[in-house]
């Protein structure tokens, strides 16, 4: 669980960062209990089932490098300008091509 701890590139134990501090108390404030309780270990959550401000803490922070690792629905995934190493998406189709093949690239 240690791997996915907010760390500074130059550092080898969690950051303490003012900004850091301040993402902590704003995801805190949240009324999500499953945000608040992944946030210190570097998890974030998203969802259309969330309020929108906590959506908005999650990209915010994920794009800050707070959030190492987000579980999220494949519209996210695919359609949200969030740069990521690696994407897994699990047991999504791909609706608009009506072809046979149960499995085939995604094009954008």
């Amino acid at each position: 669980m240690e791997y996915f701890l907010y760390k500074d590139k130059d550092d080898d134990g969690p950051k303490e960062t003012v900004q850091y501090q301040d993402a902590l108390r704003h995801v805190n404030h949240s009324k999500n209990a499953q945000l608040r309780d992944l946030f210190p270990n570097g998890i974030g959550i998203h969802h259309a089932g969330m309020l929108r401000q906590d959506r908005n803490l999650v990209e915010k922070y994920f794009s800050k490098g707070f959030i190492k690792v987000l579980i999220c629905t494949a519209t996210l995934a695919w359609g949200v300008n969030l740069p990521a190493h690696a994407v897994v998406i699990k047991g999504s189709i791909d609706l608009t091509d009506f072809s046979d093949d149960l499995f085939f690239d995604f094009r954008y």
